[in-house]
């Protein structure tokens, strides 16, 4: 049971996500990477939700995933998603 909390390695199989949220969630710093290269913008998306990649990459326990995103935009910390959670909630 422990095991299916913890987080899960990417493996060389794994299709590249094509979205910031996708690969923030999975914890894939090479697809946050190339994708925040292609366009920086996208850090400061948001779902319908209001949720950012950040509060993804911390609801999934991705620690190198959020500490990558707070490097590139402090802010997200603060922001809250439409029921009032910030990502460290």
């Amino acid at each position: 049971v422990v095991e299916n909390l913890l987080p899960q390695p990417i493996k060389a199989s794994d299709p590249m996500p094509d979205n910031l949220f996708d690969a923030a969630e999975k914890g894939d710093l090479g697809a946050m990477r190339l994708l925040l290269q292609k366009d920086p913008k996208l850090i400061s998306k948001v779902m319908d939700d209001g949720s950012t990649p950040l509060h993804l990459a911390a609801a999934k326990g991705r620690f190198e995933a959020v500490k990558f995103l707070l490097e590139q935009d402090p802010e997200l910390i603060s922001k809250f998603r439409n029921d009032g959670l910030t990502p460290l909630h």
